[in-house]
């Protein structure tokens, strides 16, 4: 594979990575390219030879490794630890505080539900 084909160039076509099935093409007068398929507007940097998303705030951005675009990374967005224990705590307290509450207020033998009186069973 020569070093011509692996790096991207100023006005080939190439893969969308968005909707995979269309061609990112240069857009005439602008220093920009579309996908004929899904209509996303994108810019290009030659020199690290990374596309992002035009159209999208912030805008994900894709890596050329000669094949194939990699990555859809939000640009400027960093995510770290907190957001992790947030998204636990998220899901957690309110199944912890349902499951203890259906712990402390258990209801007592005797009493039949109201599933069992609807569809007749004992």
């Amino acid at each position: 594979m020569s070093l011509l084909s692996s790096s991207l160039l100023d006005r080939a076509t190439y893969p969308c990575p968005v909707c995979r099935r269309g061609e990112i093409q240069p857009l005439p007068l602008m220093e920009a390219c579309g996908c004929n398929f899904c209509q996303h507007i994108f810019t290009v940097d030659l020199e690290t030879e990374v596309l992002r998303m035009a159209d999208r705030e912030p805008p994900l951005s894709w890596h050329w490794d000669g094949r194939q675009w990699t990555g859809a990374h939000l640009a400027g967005v960093e995510f770290n630890w907190l957001y992790g224990v947030a998204a636990i705590a998220f899901l957690g307290l309110p199944t912890g505080i349902i499951g203890l509450g259906a712990i402390y207020f258990r209801r007592f033998p005797a009493v039949p539900s109201i599933g069992c009186r609807l569809f007749g069973s004992a």
